[in-house]
């Protein structure tokens, strides 16, 4: 399991991805059927709902230094480059909060 961080309606808690079953477990914690790299953080990639405004979301978010805001749930999950794998994210539960506001 991959430990990550779901950012939910003003909540924002850790969570556990199935990595070898990576995209389904995905799917399900953001609640949808398509996700998409939202935000780049390095070592760490912000996965959202890529049909999220096309829905009626219960929330917007955006990533301090983002312009963009993202309708729903996002999760944030560690990557590695060099071995083109996930990984457990670097960042902590506050590490996001600092970093997120609701719209």
């Amino acid at each position: 399991m991959i430990k990550a961080i779901l950012i939910e309606k003003e909540i924002i808690w850790e969570v556990e991805v199935d990595e070898k079953n990576f995209l389904q477990s995905c799917y399900k914690l953001i609640g949808c059927d398509l996700i998409e790299v939202a935000v780049d953080l390095g070592n760490d990639t912000i996965y959202v709902d890529e049909e999220g405004f096309c829905k009626e979301p219960e929330f917007l978010f955006h990533v301090i230094g983002y312009p963009q805001p993202f309708a729903g749930r996002g999760l944030v999950v560690g990557y590695n480059a060099h071995a083109d794998k996930h990984i457990d994210t670097h960042l902590s539960v506050q590490n996001v909060r600092d970093i997120v506001r609701y719209v």
